[in-house]
């Protein structure tokens, strides 16, 4: 298995009036319209309350003027982390937004000793995987048939690609 490890990550222009913080159960509506809008294979509301509900997980809002724009959910475990989901409203999208999330997550993981992050994303999302490229991620593995293609037709199914990020405390200050 290989993997990466954090050295430098891109400087991002915090936009004015866009903040991070702890995604709520009242964001829920709209984190669910922007994961709509997203994605084929939508989460549900319920599938975020689960994520909100779970102690270890780590929920993350991104606010614009007061307005959720975009979100992060990851699973900690004891020495890695798993990124869940991650959106972005439309309007939002490729302006450092998810740049901005991620550091805010490699942040918050590197305070509780994390030293490894894993994320999952289906082989047909090029954009995605281009963007976790970027972010220093490498694939270390691939998962047959893990997604179904189609939430409405479960027997069409596509691969998974696994990625991983080392991350280190010594580089803290390169990731915020």
């Amino acid at each position: 298995m290989t993997s990466a490890t954090i050295t430098k990550m891109k400087a991002t222009i915090r936009p004015t009036n866009t903040s991070c913080n702890s995604l709520r159960l009242e964001n829920l509506a709209r984190a669910a319209f922007i994961e709509s809008n997203n994605s084929a294979n939508p989460w549900s509301e319920q599938n975020f309350i689960s994520c909100l509900e779970n102690t270890n997980n780590l929920s993350i809002a991104l606010n614009h003027k007061d307005q959720l724009i975009g979100y992060l959910i990851a699973v900690v475990a004891t020495s890695s982390a798993e990124l869940l989901n991650i959106g972005i409203d439309s309007r939002y999208q490729r302006k450092g937004h998810a740049t901005m999330l991620l550091a805010h997550l490699f942040g918050e993981l590197i305070d509780k000793g994390v030293s490894e992050v894993f994320l999952e994303v289906r082989i047909s999302n090029k954009i995605a995987i281009a963007f976790y490229k970027s972010q220093g991620f490498k694939q270390i593995s691939l998962r047959k048939n893990y997604y179904t293609k189609n939430f409405k037709n479960n027997s069409t199914r596509e691969d998974a690609i696994i990625m991983s990020l080392k991350i280190d405390s010594k580089e803290k200050e390169n990731v915020l």
